[in-house]
């Protein structure tokens, strides 16, 4: 299954939440925003491995890691996704490549 073809714009608005709202979302919503979740967690261990795999040096290096950040594309991410979510997906990346995981990309290539 191809998760990179989700829409986004669909999945986004049901996931923002605040502290005081208690989050309502349909089955389908749930499904496709974990879906949304799984393809940018995917993205971005594959842009952390370039980072990685391109030897940036001194502050070119720090400026790439500064801006390794969950939909980088979004101007709006962060009224779409919540701040804990964007802070979540990021670490969650991070601890997926310090672990050597390999999106499904590279998996296939392996094979």
């Amino acid at each position: 299954m191809n998760t990179r073809n989700v829409n986004v714009k669909t999945a986004a608005p049901e996931s923002s939440r605040k502290m005081e709202e208690t989050p309502v979302m349909s089955v389908d919503a749930a499904h496709e925003l974990a879906l949304v979740i799984n393809a940018e967690l995917d993205e971005m261990v594959s842009v952390r491995m370039h980072i990685s795999n391109c030897s940036y040096e001194g502050m070119e290096f720090i400026h790439r890691l500064d801006s390794w950040v969950a939909f980088p594309m979004l101007k709006d991410r962060k009224e779409r996704y919540d701040i804990e979510l964007l802070r979540w997906i990021r670490k969650t990346a991070q601890v997926l490549w310090e672990n050597g995981y390999l999106p499904e990309e590279y998996r296939n290539e392996e094979e």
